[in-house]
């Protein structure tokens, strides 16, 4: 069996600026087993503005500024806030509140004192799910790892096990299993007790297993402290279908599992991995500094992949671990998620962490179908440490295939491992996924475009009077090509927009507009808006726009002529950006028509049997010198 610390070694360096750790940028190596460098992405260094950050105590008063009493900061730091070519000084705070739920991340301006965005520091996988995934006969008796042979609760080397019981008022964790006098811990499930021993079996022994599984095959420095707390509810009568990964004030990962209407959390396997799995992917990338989770956004708009890859690695791991493509499913037995699926960048994209995840973890575990678990399982680890605290798809799939060419010159692995892999990220379309997506005449795109209604129905009325934007998951980037001396009039990009939910999209319903920038991407100016507790950053007007096109066009027109040039010049990139308050999500389809103009006149130079004249190669000379000049326009 191959290790990945056998072979090659994944390393992520922080970067800083003016001595401060820059927020979400790192470079990024991988080196073989004699430390040579093999591959190696290297992180924008920029200046750091301004002056002194403002003190610790009024950063952690704009932090914890409108939440519940009793929270507090439990890490703060300082680091430097990158902005275009310049970095300022800012605070990254951690927060708790009494309850397990009630944890946030923060970012306070350190200029200011403003609060650029504060959201929660859980990370969770929705649904419903019964017992096993599958039917009673599923039980079976098993060793529990880690446990003393006089154990009496769930409190082993690494993992210890809780149950969340109410005294009317409050809520406290217990121990609610314990050994028989033989010392085993052999309970029947019951899904609806809301403190059932079973639970805390279950999750016990699923989350010390998955803790050796990546001791033992990676070496991965797991806590030496992982708390499962089950059955956990928000009052006396109000069940939790949900489940959550956080940290502990030590750093530790904590597992919580809701106690539902009907079911338990905490009996699938596969929860529980996904949940103990976060905690894996945020030690080897570092996403959740940066990340507004679970949609992402800043100065560029959505930025859907560390969402897709901090939900997508996780059920990869769930599904690796089970042996099923499905990491969890609904209590009627219908995967919440199946990682068997065609989904595809960009298409299959629409800015929210779970959604996102699908093409994740439908890329990797068509690899895993194709190469086994052996391969796959230390490919993953290592590429998931060499994409960086804010990774774009692109980059995911990049450093799929740096450490697939390491462990292919290793020898476990063949060219034809290798081509597999390169063949089904392109079929992804993972290899395109940046930023921005390249548009061409010949290239049409389809996309997504979130609205109102995938967060909320009720929510169009206040996306639209808050001034809440969403954009577009990625921007879309046209490049003029090299074609002879004709020159390029414009482009037109046309824009379909179909509602996701099959209904005809009523007058109101989309509500966008259409940026452009030349030669990067449109960048927005950014407000926090505070929503339910979560301060988000909300795109506004784009700061560095060349045209800007509004009321939902279904084709926008880029001139050369409106921008005060002849004609677009050869090799200059268009990034369009489209933003809006859609009530309905839709899908896009996006296509590029150009406009060429007709090719200048060829100089005269004389012609064949007339004989030449003194007056004839005077008149060439001028039409020669207009000639040049033209091509000098053009450039």
């Amino acid at each position: 069996e191959m290790c990945i610390r056998d072979s090659p070694r994944a390393r992520r360096v922080p970067v800083r600026a003016g001595g401060l750790p820059l927020l979400g940028q790192a470079d990024l190596e991988l080196r073989d087993a004699s430390g040579r460098l093999r591959w190696e992405r290297r992180s924008p260094r920029p200046d750091l503005a301004g002056g002194p950050p403002l003190p610790r105590s009024e950063a952690a008063a704009a932090a914890l500024r409108g939440l519940p009493g009793g929270a507090r900061v439990a890490e703060a730091r300082l680091v430097a806030i990158p902005r275009g070519d310049e970095a300022f000084a800012g605070w990254w705070l951690r927060l708790r509140g009494e309850r397990p739920d009630e944890a946030w991340r923060a970012l306070v301006d350190g200029r200011d004192g403003r609060l650029l965005w504060r959201v929660p520091d859980t990370l969770s996988a929705e649904g419903r799910v019964y017992a096993t995934r599958a039917e009673a006969d599923d039980l079976v008796v098993v060793a529990l790892r880690g446990l003393d042979e006089d154990a009496g609760a769930l409190e082993g080397e690494r993992v210890t096990a809780w149950n969340t019981a109410w005294d009317g008022e409050a809520s406290d964790r217990v121990h609610v299993a314990a050994a028989d006098e033989a010392g085993d811990f052999l309970y029947e499930p019951d899904p609806t007790d809301a403190e059932d021993a079973f639970a805390e079996v279950n999750a016990y022994h699923h989350a010390a297993e998955t803790a050796a599984f990546f001791v033992d095959t990676f070496d991965h420095p797991v806590p030496e402290l992982v708390t499962a707390v089950v059955n956990y509810r928000t009052a006396p009568d109000a069940p939790y279908d949900n489940a959550f990964f956080s940290y502990d004030r030590r750093g530790d990962y904590v597992l919580t599992f809701g106690q539902g209407a009907d079911t338990d959390w905490a009996y699938d396997p596969g929860v529980v991995i996904h949940e103990f799995s976060h905690g894996i992917v945020e030690d080897l990338a570092g996403m959740l500094d940066a990340l507004v989770y679970p949609v992402n956004l800043d100065e560029y708009g959505l930025n859907p992949a560390p969402g897709g890859l901090t939900e997508g690695l996780p059920d990869y791991w769930a599904s690796t671990r089970t042996g099923r493509s499905a990491p969890a499913a609904w209590s009627d037995g219908t995967p919440i998620r199946d990682l068997d699926n065609d989904a595809a960048c960009p298409d299959s994209v629409i800015g929210e962490a779970h959604a996102d995840g699908e093409v994740v973890g439908g890329a990797t575990w068509e690899i895993r179908e194709a190469l086994g678990p052996e391969l796959t399982d230390p490919l993953i680890y290592g590429a998931t440490a060499l994409v960086g605290p804010t990774p774009t798809y692109r980059d995911f799939a990049e450093a799929l295939l740096a450490v697939a060419g390491e462990m292919a010159e290793a020898g476990a692995m063949d060219e034809a491992d290798v081509a597999a892999i390169t063949d089904i990220l392109d079929e992804r379309g993972l290899l395109d996924c940046g930023r921005d997506v390249p548009l061409a005449a010949d290239l049409p795109r389809d996309g997504r475009m979130m609205g109102a209604d995938f967060l909320d129905a009720a929510f169009c009325s206040l996306m639209r009077s808050a001034g809440i934007r969403l954009t577009a998951p990625f921007q879309y980037t046209y490049t003029v090509p090299e074609d002879g001396d004709r020159p390029l009039l414009g482009v037109a990009l046309d824009i379909g927009a179909t509602p996701l939910s099959g209904e005809a999209a009523e007058a109101d319903d989309l509500d966008y507009r259409v940026d452009v920038a030349r030669d990067g991407l449109v960048r927005y100016d950014t407000e926090p808006l505070e929503i339910l507790g979560y301060v988000f950053p909300i795109p506004g007007d784009a700061e560095n726009a060349a045209a800007t096109w509004e009321g939902s066009p279904g084709r926008v027109e880029l001139a050369a002529a409106d921008l005060g040039l002849d004609a677009l010049p050869p090799g200059s990139t268009w990034t369009f950006a489209i933003s809006g308050t859609n009530c309905l999500s839709v899908d896009l389809a996006l296509s590029v028509e150009e406009e060429w103009g007709a090719p200048p006149p060829a100089p005269l130079t004389g012609c064949t049997g007339l004989a030449r004249t003194r007056a004839g190669a005077a008149l060439a000379l001028p039409l020669l010198g207009l000639g040049a000049l033209r091509r000098r326009r053009r450039r």
